[in-house]
């Protein structure tokens, strides 16, 4: 297995624990569809905000069957764990900026039969149920 360093830069964290050998986190972020209401005695078409919607979040791992939290997040998917999460900006040794998420599901967890560069990927989509601290209306929080 290729030797992977730890970082000064973003972390994952599952329950409080960094998660190890993360290769790519999708984009976070909020949709909100529209939804039309209009009525006869309108005169021109009146929409309205439909409640936030929260995409999956792909995510992508080196693989390491040694790994216990590697297992873990297999696992997770089976039983079916909701646990929060937390995506971590780092910033050299001052403290970070984060989006946090109370309660996710890890769903489509899979360890794929390709290598890249002589490791094997573990790939996953987190499902958010409930909007993220931090980066509702745009704003990314900051840790404590």
């Amino acid at each position: 297995m290729a030797e992977v360093q730890d970082t000064q830069g973003t972390q994952l964290r599952r329950n409080g624990t960094v998660v190890a050998k993360v290769r790519s986190i999708g984009p976070v972020g909020i949709g909100r569809a529209l939804r039309d209401v209009t009525t006869l005695s309108d005169t021109v078409h009146v929409h309205k905000k439909n409640m936030a919607d929260i995409p999956e979040i792909a995510v992508e791992l080196f693989y390491d069957p040694e790994e216990a939290m590697h297992q873990q997040i297999i696992q997770d998917d089976a039983l079916g764990a909701v646990l929060p999460w937390q995506i971590l900006l780092e910033q050299g040794n001052s403290p970070g900026e984060f989006i946090e998420f109370s309660a996710c599901y890890v769903i489509n967890a899979e360890i794929q039969n390709m290598e890249v560069d002589g490791d094997m990927v573990l790939s996953f989509s987190l499902k958010p149920q409930a909007l993220p601290v931090g980066l509702y209306e745009g704003v990314i929080g900051t840790l404590p």
